[in-house]
């Protein structure tokens, strides 16, 4: 594996600051079913 390549592109996802707004999403509907921690 490549670190500096994967690095690389895990910044490419993130979002930047001028354009982080979570309030924005809060009626975003969630794809993921509630998670609950197992017995």
């Amino acid at each position: 594996m490549n670190r500096a390549r994967i690095e690389t592109m895990l910044e490419r996802c993130l979002v930047p600051e001028t354009r982080f707004a979570p309030e924005a999403w809060t009626d975003l509907v969630d794809p993921f079913p509630q998670w609950g921690r197992a017995a």
